[in-house]
Order: structure tokens, then C-alpha cells, then sequence
């Protein structure tokens, strides 16, 4: 009797550490489930592509400051060197009656009629 209820507690106790090592590795098997789960998967990627969307936004936003930096200076250099430029200084463009620009006196005769394009404007001129 002694005897039977010795292995019928080792045989509970076999069957409960059965049982605990069986409900761990289910716990286990579950986490792992989890972990494989498309909705954490799915979540882990949106977050992926909100991080790269902010990253995208923001090199964006540098690229695009640093070449209007550059659009800047180029403009800039273009302006003075712009027959415009030279016009708000105070000096004309003469051009003939062929549209022709007048680069000496020796282009001219007296009487010939000129056209001078100034910064604002036009004028006609005569040649005395």
C-alpha cells in the first residue's frame, strides 16, 4: 500500500512537470506565433515606411535648399553679367534702322536715325 502510494505520487508529480514543461513550450510556441503575426509584421513595416517617408521628407527639403541656394547664385552671377544690368547702370544700346547694335561712330553717318534701349524705356535718335 506504502508502495502504491509512493508511485502514485511520482506519478503525479512525473505528470504535473509534464504538464508545466508542455504548457511552457506551448507558451513558447505561442510567443514565437506572435512574433510571426502579419499584423505585427504589417505594423513593423509601416513604421519602417513612416521612418523612411520622414527621412525622404526631410533630404528633400535639404536637396531642394541647397539648389535654390545655388539657383540663387547663379542668378546672381547671370544678372551681372546681363546687358540689363549694364542698361540700370546708366548705359544704352544703340541699334540701326536693321536692328544692328552700334559698337563705334565709325557705324553712323550724319542724319542716320538710331534707336537707344535704355533701362526703362526707348528713345529716337538723330545723328548730328
Amino acid at each position: 500500500m506504502q508502495r502504491l502510494d509512493e508511485l502514485e505520487l511520482r506519478l503525479t508529480r512525473a505528470c504535473t512537470q509534464l504538464l508545466q514543461s508542455n504548457q511552457q513550450q506551448v507558451q513558447l510556441w505561442q510567443a514565437r506565433l506572435q512574433i510571426q503575426h502579419p499584423q505585427t509584421l504589417l505594423n513593423q513595416q509601416q513604421q519602417w515606411l513612416t521612418h523612411l517617408q520622414q527621412a525622404l521628407t526631410k533630404n528633400m527639403a535639404m536637396l531642394l535648399n541647397t539648389e535654390q541656394k545655388k539657383l540663387k547664385g547663379m542668378a546672381q552671377a547671370l544678372h551681372l553679367v546681363s546687358p540689363l544690368a549694364t542698361l540700370d547702370r546708366g548705359y544704352s544700346i544703340l541699334r540701326d534702322e536693321n536692328q544692328q547694335v552700334i559698337r563705334s561712330n565709325q557705324q553712323v553717318r550724319s542724319g542716320q536715325q538710331l534707336q537707344a534701349h535704355l533701362a526703362e524705356g526707348q528713345l529716337r535718335i538723330q545723328v548730328l
